[in-house]
Parts: C-alpha cells; structure tokens; sequence
C-alpha cells in the first residue's frame, strides 16, 4: 500500500504522466560572478521513497559547436539504497524533451515535477538490487531562473573559433543529463562519455579517448572514459575545431612510467599574435612541471592511470572537470589553481557546498606555492594581493553559511582569497613539515571521496598531534580578523614587547594565533619570535642588541591594514610594572565563585576570555569591592584581561 500511496502523492504534485515515445583577475572567475537562487539551509537528496547508488554512467549525445541543441541517451547503472527504493527520480530541467525511459529494458512510465522525474514502482525494489535506467531525450539547454546556463555556445573573440562547452558547477548538470542534483557524497563510480559530433570537429570529456567512429553523414563519435569516482558536477564535454596537442609529465613517484597531458587547442589564429598553439606552447608545457611539482608535496597525481588535460573555451577563467580542465587561456595562476584542483575538489570533494574552502582556498593557495617552487616567482605579490582582497571583508567568514546564494559560496574575497590565506596560516602553525605531511594524510584518507571542515580537522590533529580547535573556530567559521598594535624595546640583554589587538568583527573578539616577529640583531643575524598574543607584556633574553623588529614579515597572519610595529624607548627600562606590579589576584576562585582582586588604585576595566579566545564577560571593578563573580562560569581556567595586565583564573 506505501508503494500505491507514494505514486498517488506523485500525480497530485504534478499531474503529468508521460506515455512512451520511441525515437581573469581570478581562476575559476565565472564563478564567483554567478547570480543564483537561495539555496537550501538542509539540502538533501534524501526522499522518502528511497535513494539509490549510481555505479555508472554511459553518456550519449550529438552535439556540435554551431549550437547548444543536443539529442542524448543516458544509460544510469546503480543499485537500490540501504532502506530499498520504490520510485526511481533524478533531476532533469523540464524544458528538455523527453521521448522515453525504460527501467531494465523495459518502457515505462513517469512523472515530472518542478525539474524532477519520478518513476514510480509497482513494488519495494530491495536494498542493493541492480538497477539501469535508460532515459532519451532532446532540446535545448536553458539555464534555470537566475542561475548561470550550463551548456554555452560561442566564438572565441580573440581566436575566431566556436566552441559548446559544459559549466555544471554548482546545480547546473540537470541542464543537459539526468542527475542527482546536489549530492556531492554519491559520486559515479566510472563515466563513458560519448559525442557524436560533425567530421570537421573535435569532442573532448572525461577520462582516456577509447576510440573515435567514422560514422554516417559526415559525423564522428568520440568515445571517452574514466574509471576513477566523479562527482556530478565535474562531468563535462566540450565540442570544437581542435586539434590535440599532447605533453608528457613525469614525476618520480610514476617512473618509470609518465603521464599524458592531453590537451585539446583551438585550430584557430590571430593576426596579431599568429596560430594559437605557438603562441600558447611555453605555458601548456608548464603544466607538466606544475604537476611533478604538486605530486612531490601532494601525494601522485590521483588520475595518474589516466590522464590529465585541457579544452579549450572562450570563458573567463576555468573550470576543474575531473582530468580535462576547461580553460580559457593557459596563465600560470590560472593553470596552477585548476590543476590544484585534481587534488583538492576532485579526488577529494566538498562534503557541502559549505564546505567549498577545501576545494577552492586549496586550489587558490596552490597557485601561491608553484610561485614558491619556481625561480622569480614573485609569490609575495600574490599574497599581498589576496590578503588585501580578503581585507575587503571585515565581517565575512571562510566557511559559507547555510542558505547562501551561489555568488556567496564562489566568492572571491572570502572563498578563495581568504580561504587561501588562512590556509596559509595554517602552514605558519604547523611548520613545513607537518603541513605538508598532514595534507598527504587527509587526502589519503578521503581518496576518492567527500569531506566536511570537521573531518578536515579531525584527520589533520591525529596526523599532526597539534590541536585546531582555535583554528578552525577562528579563521575558518569565525569571522574577520585581528589588527595588531606592537612596541617593543631592547635593554640590557633582553627584547621587550607591548601588544594588543581588535578584532573587525565583534563575533569573534579575539584570536589567538601566535603573533610573528622578526628581529633584526646589531651583529646582521635574524632572530623568529612568537608573541603570545593573550600576554600583553612579554619579554625574551637576547644578548646581541636588536636594532630592528618586523612585525609578521612572512605575512602568515591575516590582519587589519592599521597593524603596526614600533619602538618605545622607555619599554622594559622598569620592567617589574610590565608583569605583576603590584597588582595580583587570588587566582582561584572560592567556592561561591569569586576571585579576589588586590592592588587596584581607581576604578578599572576588565576583560575575561576563554582559553579558545572567546570573550565571557567584561565590565568594570571597583578598588573597594575588588571581586569577580565566575559562578555561572564552567569548570577550567580563564584568562582576565585588567590594565594591561593579563592573570590566569581558575575555576574548579
């Protein structure tokens, strides 16, 4: 009776049933330009009709590059979910004609509703049945209203050649194939992508080229296949006058053997800069070395029993398809950030489009490192700028917030650019070594997979031992950032500091990062410091005069452009008043809850933060009633913030 009743509720949604018929500045810069619905706070592709788990897909299209008109035939292989299945949906957008579907060989009805088909069975299907959908289907592509079109069609303006080309990223692959659209955790276990496409063309897709047919009518089909896991949105195509330019990388973890580099180039030219693959050569042969590179510190190229490459498309920027990035132009960022991609985005997915930090603040901060690896990379530049575009976010947060519209996940300032920042602090707090070590770590341990920002963490802190709690509270989830005010002196054998700082946004007062300091000694020798930035007076011996301090010179930490280092002459020249003076405190509190106060002179004001840098409580106190009330206050210690003082408080 479910089964009846389920298929009933269908027709009253939507009372169709349809018979059978047979017949620049950024990488990645289109994206952080889309203008898309609200999502979802929840979204789940969960029904109550059941799920199910896709194995393969078989892709079959007739496409050109005149048009973005396609007739297709996809053939959906997956088995029934853990609690059964009793109706077979997936996402389709409505304007897209649909002569027919058949389940096992079979026609059968179904219903659509609102960019979903449901095809309803006469039974419970049991957990782990096989099951293969063929849907056939023709039109042309529309993007939904407000949302970006997923299937393009245009000359290029600089090479005079047309191309078709796919862009799925977030929700647009319902555009032009049947899909689960949204769940990024049940990837495709291995796509063949099929394109039938007029002999004077070239079609381009995921995967290895299997084969390429002489067909009727002047036609050729290109037949393409990976067998390593995708997720929806990074199945693409792309269809135009190529021709294949093929480059061999070699890193030392494939030798002996090499990897291709395959790459489909406009046959096009330019009266100013000539054919296009001279002029593009010296950069698409870069990426060989980009990515022996990223293997050395990443872990082997994860698709390296494939392929990687590029088509080409008159885009603004590029987009990460597993194994064929589609670009518009081969700049070194640009090359960089999606080839970081195979490994961040790709191997391992976003778990949720919150989540979107693991894969486009990794790949953003990729484009960094490969400046790092190469000679007069200029990597500082890169830097400078990303930390000054994220600037222009006070209040805004790495992670994205449920129900965010698309341009704020893709948003370059918080994203990218501050996603790639951050993660460069979190280079500075784990050191080389283990940055390094870690991310190898949690790669492997989501191969092939999807990952949240918790799971990000829990696989980097038992691979590191080093906890990100305060990390990821304040940096990642946390919004804004700190700006700095620091003084220091040199006397007498020892390097004086004075430090504060405020916060942009008042949801996250304080950060606790360890604070990077340069000195610059009289004998030329540099000496690294970490300032605890919860101890506003601090001090550290050195014997050699100091005639200089640079305050963050590695630029490690994201901080307001008012940051500031400078000498005080008179700092540490009475150094007792820099700690504890005369003004102390009981330290542990009693057991209604108090902490006692002594050597207060006039009133004064307070601050008391947790050990994760969150502020509990402030105020003022007063000489003669010099108490603190932690009664409502947890267990643990607590760190009170008076008169540029800073004492440890404990509550039992």
């Amino acid at each position: 009776m479910k089964k009846l009743l389920v298929a009933a509720a269908l027709f009253f949604l939507a009372p169709k049933l349809y018979a059978q018929h047979h017949g620049f500045d950024d990488p990645c810069g289109w994206k952080s330009n889309l203008r898309g619905l609200q999502l979802p706070a929840n979204r789940t592709m969960s029904q109550s009709f059941g799920d199910y788990n896709l194995h393969h897909y078989l892709l079959r299209f007739q496409v050109s590059n005149q048009n973005t008109s396609l007739v297709a035939h996809a053939t959906m292989s997956a088995t029934a979910g853990a609690s059964g299945i009793d109706t077979f949906w997936f996402d389709l957008n409505d304007n897209l004609t649909i002569d027919s579907i058949r389940w096992n060989g079979q026609n059968r009805s179904f219903i659509r509703s609102n960019n979903r088909v449901f095809m309803p069975f006469s039974g419970l299907i049991p957990a782990g049945t096989p099951l293969s959908v063929d849907v056939f289907y023709r039109g042309i592509p529309a993007a939904q209203p407000g949302a970006s079109a997923a299937v393009s069609s245009q000359a290029s303006p600089t090479w005079s050649t047309r191309a078709t080309w796919t862009l799925s990223q977030p929700f647009g692959a319902q555009q032009w194939m049947p899909v689960k659209n949204g769940d990024l955790e049940d990837k495709i276990d291995s796509v063949e992508t099929w394109l039938t496409v007029p002999s004077n063309q070239k079609g381009g897709a995921n995967g290895m080229l299997q084969g390429v047919d002489t067909l009727p009518n002047n036609q050729l089909r290109f037949r393409w296949k990976t067998r390593y896991p995708i997720a929806f949105y990074l199945i693409a195509y792309a269809v135009s006058d190529y021709q294949i330019y093929n480059v061999w990388a070699k890193p030392t973890a494939a030798a002996p053997d090499s990897i291709l580099i395959q790459n489909l180039i406009y046959n096009g030219s330019n009266a100013n800069f000539g054919p296009i693959l001279p002029y593009f050569k010296n950069q698409i042969d870069a990426s060989a070395d980009m990515l022996v590179k990223f293997s050395e510190k990443f872990g082997l190229y994860p698709f390296h029993q494939e392929k990687y490459g590029h088509m080409m498309a008159p885009l603004g920027g590029g987009m990460e398809h597993q194994t064929m990035t589609t670009q518009g132009n081969f700049g070194q960022d640009l090359t960089a950030h999606e080839l970081g991609h195979q490994w961040f985005g790709d191997y391992v997915t976003c778990k949720t489009w919150s989540d979107i930090w693991l894969n486009e603040g990794f790949a953003s901060y990729l484009e960094y490192l490969y400046r790092e690896f190469i000679p007069n990379g200029n990597a500082r530049s890169w830097l400078t700028s990303a930390q000054n575009s994220a600037l222009t976010q006070p209040n805004g947060t790495v992670y994205v917030p449920a129900g965010s519209s698309e341009s704020r996940i893709f948003s370059s300032q918080l994203t990218y650019k501050k996603g790639a920042v951050v993660i460069h602090t979190l280079r500075y707090l784990l050191g080389d070594s283990l940055f390094y070590s870690g991310l190898r770590t949690y790669l492997q341990a989501r191969a092939f997979g999807t990952a949240t920002t918790a799971d990000f963490k829990t696989i980097l802190e038992n691979a590191t031992g080093v906890s990100l709690t305060d990390y990821i509270n304040q940096w990642i989830i946390g919004a804004g950032f700190p700006t700095y005010q620091v003084r220091w002196n040199w006397s007498s054998g020892q390097l004086f500091f004075q430090q504060s700082q405020t916060t942009s946004s008042t949801s996250n007062p304080f950060f606790n990062t360890p604070i990077p300091v340069r000195a610059q000694l009289l004998s030329g020798a540099f000496v690294d410091l970490k300032l605890d930035p919860s101890m506003p007076a601090q001090s550290f011996p050195l014997a050699d005069s100091v005639v200089q301090v640079a305050l963050d010179p590695n630029l490690w930490i994201l901080k307001g452009a008012s940051s500031a280092i400078s000498r005080m002459a008179n700092l540490g020249l009475h150094a007792q008043n820099l700690n504890s003076e005369q003004l102390f405190t009981s330290g542990l509190a009693d057991e209604s809850g108090m902490i006692q106060v002594f050597g207060l002179k006039e009133t004064s004001t307070y601050r008391i933060i947790g050990m994760n840098g969150q502020l509990l409580s402030a105020g003022q106190i007063q000489p003669a009633a010099a108490h603190l009330d932690l009664s409502r206050f947890s267990a643990g210690i607590y760190l009170l913030h008076i008169n540029g003082h800073v004492h440890k408080l404990v509550k039992r």
